[in-house]
């Protein structure tokens, strides 16, 4: 069995959007605010996109803050 290592991407640029987006089915009072990334990776050739929620994207930049407070 093999071992496999994960792979890394370096990232030279990236875009962020934020969108309003609900359902077909709901009304326009529903509307969810939605940030979406796409890192642009050295070894890709199709950016990376992601998309968050609010709470999502909080707990994101919560994470990101303790991984750079524990490097200090």
């Amino acid at each position: 069995m093999s071992q496999q290592t994960p792979k890394v991407h370096v990232v030279k640029d990236f875009d962020w959007t934020a969108k309003l987006v609900n359902a077909c089915d709901s009304s326009l009072e529903n509307l969810q605010p939605l940030l979406q990334l796409l890192f642009h990776c050295e070894s890709a050739r199709q950016p990376l996109r992601f998309e968050f929620t609010l709470t999502e994207l909080q707990t994101l930049i919560a994470k990101i803050e303790e991984i750079e407070d524990s490097s200090k």
